[in-house]
């Protein structure tokens, strides 16, 4: 949509000028709109036969049900008076002063009451009067093209945006500068925030958080009536008559539209979808030409590699094993050079490493092993695949055990699967492979995080305190399940840890959340 570029500076316009070029920039907007949409005005009233896609013909009412916008374009669409209004809200009349209301009941805007208010302003008997019926209800005086548009009610299809309400907006640019500092960037405020909603549940999380917001308003003297605040008001509405909130989320190609700036500014601004799309296409083959090099590369190292080492069978037996197969959901990468449980036992400070492998082969492995040294070969990096409890979609972690990875050590946490009910947190300590004869193992060093019985300074509701285990433990590969998130507990004994449960919906579930 066009942005009209203001021609005067803002400082310099009393009130009434200001709502002047707000309603132009309004009328704009619904003019283009009028242009784009034009052509969906009679099918959607009348119907359109056309043939779907089980090739049976159907009479087609086009419409536009769900809008994804942020805040700004939201107001744009509905032609309201925005954040500064007396009524705010694009969805319902709210009063400024009620925006932390949170639970309330309020009267929906709707394409029917919203044009009735509109002609009355516009036969009022003057300019005083027409102005306090827009202001009564948080309007321009402009006609919304959507309201000649069937199917396309303009109030009810503006849609919860997580990216700029929550992401950008609530936890972004006001809550979390209080705990930290800010950031620009949406995509990280969202991988810190996610947290599973189920809807039987948000209404209670929803009370808690207007209670929070008090506790901080009273307390730090944070003003939370804004827009961005009230938007929850609407969210169990939004989720029940759209669907989850990922179905209208301005997230989605979000980072193309720089991208496509990208390449339009390459143009000469003439014809430019040809332009771009050709743009599109030598960047697209040059990276596939990258990657192709890249991955000659890699293989052509890591074959030197492994003529190097000398060992033929054992190197075979590694190559198939690290490749992913249909059976496995884990994989081994950053190999190191082959060795022994002895040698293993001496470098890397594991007391009894080679007894107590032995016994967990014949244990759990149900294997014999001779009296001769075990060949290892160890790896800094485990791929971990994991079905998600939210929404049985596929994920994956990338998980590290490196003494000096970016100059640094690293040693990622892990759950693993047991017999209760819920996972056990690990560290890990050193990933590697077994050779017996014909045979290959993938185990696991960990140190295991028991519940702790420490009391914490400051108590979080639902806080689950680890204790980090001293010694080792050996478990098979097949029993990781994703790596998890430990955070150190501060003015607690050392090797004490609070488990991070919130970094998605997955774990959230995991925990009995």
């Amino acid at each position: 949509m066009p942005i009209p570029l203001d021609p005067a500076d803002p400082s310099d316009r009393n009130t009434a000028d200001t709502i002047k070029w707000q309603c132009f920039k309004r009328e704009v907007y619904h003019k283009v709109a009028e242009v784009i949409f034009h052509s969906l005005r009679w099918p959607a009233r009348f119907g359109e036969a056309m043939a779907c896609g089980d090739k049976i013909d159907r009479v087609i009412h086009p419409g536009i049900p769900v809008k994804s916008v942020d805040g700004e374009e939201s107001c744009a669409l509905t032609a309201t008076r925005a954040a500064l209004a007396k009524f705010p809200c694009p969805k319902c009349l709210v009063c400024h002063d009620s925006l932390t209301k949170l639970c309330g009941n309020f009267q929906c805007r709707t394409t029917d009451n919203m044009e009735k208010v509109y002609k009355r302003s516009i036969t009022a008997s003057n300019k005083t009067e027409a102005e306090r019926i827009l202001q009564a209800h948080g309007l321009h005086a402009t006609k919304n093209f959507f309201w000649s548009l069937d199917h396309s009610d303009p109030y009810c299809s503006i849609s919860y945006d997580k990216l700029h309400s929550d992401d950008l907006g609530k936890w972004g640019k006001h809550i979390w500068p209080l705990l930290y500092f800010e950031y620009a960037d949406g995509q990280v405020f969202y991988d810190i925030l996610k947290v599973h909603r189920r809807t039987h549940r948000l209404k209670q999380y929803i009370i808690q958080y207007e209670q929070c917001c008090e506790h901080i308003s009273n307390n730090y003297e944070k003003d939370f009536h804004f827009s961005k605040q009230h938007a929850i008001n609407h969210i169990l509405t939004e989720i029940r008559q759209k669907g989850a909130t990922d179905n209208y989320d301005t997230r989605v190609s979000e980072g193309f539209h720089q991208e496509a700036q990208e390449a339009y500014e390459q143009t000469n601004r003439k014809d430019t979808d040809s332009q771009m799309a050709r743009i599109d296409e030598n960047q697209e083959a040059i990276a596939h030409i990258r990657m192709t090099v890249d991955n000659y590369d890699k293989a052509h190292h890591n074959d030197t590699e492994d003529q190097d080492l000398g060992d033929d069978a054992g190197r075979n037996d590694d190559q198939r094993s690290t490749q992913p197969t249909p059976d496995n959901h884990w994989m081994l990468g950053s190999p190191t050079n082959l060795t022994s449980s002895v040698v293993m036992e001496h470098c890397e400070g594991l007391k009894g490493f080679d007894k107590r492998l032995r016994s967990f082969l014949v244990s759990s492995c149900n294997v014999a092993v001779g009296d001769g040294p075990i060949s290892i070969r160890k790896y800094q990096c485990i791929y971990l695949k994991y079905q998600s409890h939210e929404d049985w979609s596929e994920g994956r972690d990338i998980l590290r055990c490196n003494p000096n990875f970016n100059k640094e050590s690293r040693f990622d946490c892990v759950l693993i699967n047991t017999d209760t009910s819920e996972p056990v947190p690990a560290r890990l300590q050193t990933v590697f492979r077994c050779f017996l004869q014909s045979s290959s193992f993938d185990i696991v060093s960990v140190k295991i995080f028991k519940p702790s019985n420490g009391i914490p300074r400051t108590r979080w509701s639902g806080a689950l305190l680890y204790d980090e285990a001293r010694d080792f433990k050996l478990v098979m590969a097949k029993s990781l399940i994703r790596g998890a998130h430990m955070i150190e507990a501060f003015n607690l004994k050392e090797g004490r840890f609070y488990l991070n449960d919130l970094i998605d919906g997955d774990m959230f579930l995991r925990f009995g959340n």
